[in-house]
């Protein structure tokens, strides 16, 4: 078995967060964990990362942890996994969905981001 990707989706809010993982398999296989469940405090992430760490299919292959920018509430969590070393993605969702996309150059996150539509990801 072949693992192309492994993302990590989490939906976040104030007090909690709620994630899962998935991976891809060659031939196209899609397969995801069952959610987990944390606490939205900078105190908790290690948990997180451990939980994540024993739900992935092969923990030494590259992983992508996706968030949408839910008001300020991804920031602390988003800040943290770039400390880390992870590779952070961050969908700033409008209510015209699908017209873009942006790679941020500096891996930073940027609160005012000029691209080419309202609908755009940041990859931190």
């Amino acid at each position: 078995m072949e693992i192309l990707k492994q993302v990590i989706g989490i939906d976040i809010s104030k007090d909690t967060f709620t994630a899962c993982v998935g991976h891809l398999e060659s031939p196209q296989e899609c397969h995801f964990s069952d959610l987990g469940s944390f606490t939205n405090k900078k105190d908790q992430f290690n948990k997180f990362l451990r939980w994540v760490k024993g739900q992935l299919e092969r923990p030494s292959d590259p992983v992508w942890f996706v968030m949408e920018a839910t008001g300020v509430y991804y920031e602390s969590l988003a800040y943290y996994l770039c400390d880390q070393g992870h590779q952070v993605v961050v969908e700033l969702v409008s209510e015209h969905a699908g017209q873009g996309c942006l790679s941020h150059p500096n891996g930073a996150l940027d609160h005012d981001i000029r691209a080419g539509g309202p609908n755009r990801a940041v990859q931190l």
